[in-house]
């Protein structure tokens, strides 16, 4: 009985590790800076020269905020990713 409760856990656990590691592999962070808000359209600019647009309120041009993206699952195709969050630093 304990054999077999010790590898149902080492099976989900692994399983566990693997769901986590799609994670970190399709989100990445970035930091950026709000260039440009009208009313509830915010463009970030990210340290690659890329612009993104979001759709919130309460930023201020000139704002350093971190932004999680999903690469949504192209990882060399950086013009379809999607912003996740977005937290002011």
């Amino acid at each position: 009985m304990i054999k077999v409760a010790f590898r149902i856990t080492i099976i989900v656990g692994f399983l566990g590790v693997i769901g986590f590691g799609g994670r970190l592999e399709n989100h990445y962070t970035r930091q950026m800076t709000v260039i440009e808000t009208n009313d509830s359209k915010v463009t970030l600019l990210d340290n690659t020269g890329n612009t993104w647009v979001l759709f919130d309120d309460g930023y201020e041009t000139g704002e350093k905020v971190k932004v999680t993206m999903h690469t949504n699952y192209t990882i060399n195709n950086i013009k379809d990713d999607r912003i996740v969050k977005v937290k002011p630093l």
